[in-house]
């Protein structure tokens, strides 16, 4: 499993992408209310509304397999934090033959109308990438920092100046 942060939460509809886009296989909203969600992001007064993640696993889950990963998720992110006073939907994408878990999580704290974000990346990288590690050995998930997964070799790709590009790819 990999946790990511995906830093956008300036659209107004992140759902747009999540639920109408046309897939092989429909998205399904797992848990949440994805309107409540929508008008949350909408009343939500600061320049970064949402927070988006992904829990994409390589393994395809069982529904109590994803409502563990996310209570998981949701235990460290939210620790101190009432329950009620977060507005969050979880949607489920199994269409790239692996199962990505996406939360929007909208940065405003409901009881008090303050801003509100569960992730600063240089303060929580560290603690999310143990949870990540934690959670897959815990649980027998596959991780990308699993040493027999590296690669031999790495090509650079399009970062290279032109010039040494071309002698790459002779």
């Amino acid at each position: 499993m990999i946790h990511k942060i995906l830093f956008h939460g300036r659209n107004l509809n992140p759902f747009d992408y999540l639920l109408h886009q046309e897939r092989l296989i429909p998205a399904e909203v797992i848990q949440g209310d994805v309107d409540l969600v929508s008008e949350g992001i909408k009343a939500c007064p600061f320049s970064r509304k949402y927070t988006s993640l992904v829990l994409s696993f390589e393994e395809n889950l069982d529904h109590d397999q994803k409502m563990e990963a996310i209570r998981s998720y949701e235990d460290i992110a939210y620790a101190g934090t009432d329950d009620t006073d977060i507005l969050r939907a979880w949607i489920e994408h199994k269409d790239k033959n692996r199962t990505e878990l996406h939360g929007i999580v909208v940065n405003t704290h409901l009881s008090s109308g303050k801003r509100w974000q569960h992730y600063f990346d240089r303060v929580d990288r560290s603690l999310f990438k143990s949870w990540q590690e934690l959670f897959n050995m815990q649980h027998g998930y596959s991780s990308v920092d699993d040493p027999a997964r590296e690669r031999l070799q790495s090509i650079p790709g399009n970062r290279l100046p032109e010039k040494k590009s071309r002698s790459t790819r002779s």
